[in-house]
């Protein structure tokens, strides 16, 4: 994490801040230090200095009532939130306070400047040697030459960090453990990960409620109660599938079960999944890969529902054979955990640039793991069904027919005890 480069510029062009990257920077500071204070569980007095009164004044006396509609109310806000049982002083100086030109910084000494001064001078001279460094590798982004400071983050990508500072901290700073446990969960490399689409996958979470959201995360993370699991915990008495009965029910098997009702409902599901997709205009020869390679992965006959009318051109099968090769080394099986390859949303909008008229864009990414978990939902939720009924009633006939069976079993096969008198 660095902090360097250009600031940005929110809002429209009447509501241009000239004060954003200062204030952008305070809070940087106000955010690390708090983050510190609170792992070492420990205290300090801190003094900020910072050369824009106007930032001074409007954070001394900024109301989140009467400043909604400040471009800055965002940076306000979270430095107000952060700085609440945290003793900070804000204090002013001079900016540009030094007179004559200088090359180091005990020539800058020399000029007889104050401490804060000198700090404030030498800060303004590594900004715009950063800015002279760094701005080339940032040039996608959005900045303006005025403002001198940024906030980047390295990870999982180059991005910067404009509002939600601290949310873009602890995501940052807590990267490196969620790629360690995805890694050694779905055996994913450190370049599948750079390779996968995370971005749609984090919209989508960040857009769900928490109970929806836990629901989400258990079905990336393969946490769902099969058999197998619950009897190694001694909550069931079987491991075997409630559908088919010949096989542990793990994971894999809930999407691959043999059974006729079991197909079914993931053919059903999968046809869904596609219709969805071919909805929002996803590329013909997208749709026929899909269906493919999940066919496979769901265990279902290749029905070949989409076909194509003409061959694509060169650069557009390009561009598939890559998404494909990409998404086989990742795995299908993954693409039913939302990770999904980067590849897809290029080829999508390369191919929408070259239809003719051009289709509308649409967040494609975004919806392609919505559908996924609302294919790999309804399965899961089948399976429920079988086990535990579609009603409530039927889940107390169900519960009261296991429990009769688990009694008969014990009937059949009594338990031994010892004499204890032996």
């Amino acid at each position: 994490m660095s902090i360097t480069g250009s600031g940005p510029v929110h809002g429209a062009l009447m509501y241009l801040s000239s004060s954003r990257g200062e204030l952008q920077g305070i809070t940087a500071l106000t955010v690390i230090t708090k983050f510190f204070l609170e792992f070492f569980n420990t205290t300090c007095k801190a003094t900020f200095i910072c050369d824009n009164s106007g930032v001074i004044k409007t954070e001394t006396s900024f109301s989140s009532l009467k400043s909604q509609r400040d471009t800055n109310v965002d940076l306000y806000l979270t430095h107000r939130s952060f700085r609440r049982g945290f003793d900070i002083n804000l204090e002013w100086v001079r900016s540009h306070s030094d007179s004559k030109p200088w090359t180091s910084i005990k020539v800058l000494q020399e000029q007889q400047l104050s401490r804060d001064q000198i700090y404030n001078v030498w800060c303004d001279r590594m900004a715009e040697k950063a800015q002279e460094n760094t701005l080339p590798a940032f040039l996608d982004s959005d900045v303006t030459i005025a403002e001198k400071w940024a906030v980047y983050a390295r990870f999982p990508h180059l991005h910067k960090l404009s509002g939600n500072l601290d949310m873009g901290y602890y995501s940052t700073i807590g990267y490196s453990d969620l790629a360690n446990y995805l890694q050694s969960k779905h055996q994913l490399s450190e370049a599948k990960l750079q390779n996968i689409n995370l971005l749609p996958l984090h919209s989508h979470l960040s857009s769900l409620q928490p109970h929806p959201r836990a629901n989400v995360a258990k079905l990336m993370h393969r946490w769902i109660p099969t058999n197998s699991s619950l009897s190694c915990q001694g909550r069931v008495p079987s491991p075997l599938c409630p559908c088919c009965s010949e096989s542990l029910e793990t994971w894999d098997h809930v999407f691959s079960c043999l059974s006729t009702p079991a197909t079914t409902v993931r053919r059903s599901a999968l046809q869904t999944f596609l219709s969805k997709l071919a909805n929002i205009g996803t590329p013909i020869h997208i749709l026929v890969t899909f269906e493919y390679k999940l066919s496979i992965t769901l265990g279902l006959p290749y029905t070949q529902t989409f076909h194509m009318s003409s061959p694509i051109c060169p650069s557009l099968k390009c561009l598939l054979i890559d998404a494909i090769h990409h998404q086989n080394i990742v795995g299908w099986d993954k693409f039913l955990s939302g990770y999904t390859s980067s590849y897809w949303e290029t080829l999508t909008r390369q191919t929408h640039k070259m239809e003719d008229p051009p289709t509308p864009h649409v967040c494609w990414a975004n919806k392609l793991v919505q559908y996924i978990f609302h294919l790999t939902s309804s399965i899961c939720t089948d399976r429920n069904t079988v086990i535990h009924g579609a009603s409530r009633l039927e889940s107390q006939r169900l519960l009261r027919m296991r429990v009769q069976e688990q009694v008969r079993q014990i009937y059949k096969h009594p338990p031994k005890f010892r004499d204890s008198s032996q």
